[in-house]
């Protein structure tokens, strides 16, 4: 499974820079997102990460070149795509193309969408699973299971329910403790004895489990 980022590039990436020095004569100023007044859009605090153009057909082509080169060459099992809440917030239309042209290269790729499995948009056009998110952009559901605000299995029963609203009946939730974003290790900001019931509930819990570097050990590191 590869891990894919076709939302932005780096601000250090050589079309961005071309961009720069040669302004609206470069061929690569279109292949950014900009605002009103010129300048690459970005989400959050991401200003060195300038959000691509998908309204650029040249864009959404060379994107899906991108993604076939490594399923044709290497054969990869996969992707968990990056920030692709992103791209569905600003041309959604053509994550139906680049769905239909990754399943006819190969129908069993999985395609993991780091975005919120309460979102049924992902579950019904294609995706095989998204994030154990809420509905708040990259908050995980279990971020207050474990604090003691409410008893563990009633909390769990918030989040497996998603608040008693259920999830789009054909959803494949990926669960996890730790990520790239979470910071802390679960078993730092918890102890060793949550993470082992923690643990067990990842592995059992319906969904797809997500072990992150180090969980297998109960590595602590930021």
């Amino acid at each position: 499974l590869m891990d894919f980022v076709p939302n932005h590039t780096s601000d250090q990436h050589p079309y961005l820079l071309d961009a720069h020095r040669h302004g609206k004569s470069s061929r690569y100023w279109d292949f950014y997102d900009r605002d009103a007044s010129g300048n690459p859009t970005h989400y959050f605090n991401w200003t060195h990460l300038p959000n691509l153009n998908y309204a650029n057909p040249e864009v959404q082509r060379y994107m899906l070149e991108a993604f076939a080169y490594w399923v044709r060459e290497f054969d990869v099992d996969g992707f968990r795509i990056d920030a692709i809440w992103g791209i569905k917030e600003r041309n959604p239309s053509w994550l139906d193309h680049f769905l239909a042209e990754m399943r006819e290269i190969k129908p069993g790729l999985l395609l993991i969408a780091e975005a919120s499995a309460r979102d049924a948009f992902y579950t019904e056009h294609g995706f095989d699973a998204a994030y154990d998110w809420t509905d708040a952009l990259g908050h995980w559901a279990w971020e207050n299971v474990f604090n003691g605000a409410a008893p563990i299995a009633e909390a769990m029963v918030d989040v497996l329910t998603d608040g008693g609203r259920g999830y789009h009946p054909n959803a494949l939730v990926m669960r996890f403790l730790n990520n790239n974003d979470t910071g802390p290790r679960f078993v730092t900001t918890y102890g060793p004895d949550r993470y082992r019931v923690a643990l067990a509930m990842l592995l059992t819990l319906p969904g797809l489990p997500c072990l992150f570097t180090g969980d297998e050990v109960g590595a602590e590191f930021h």
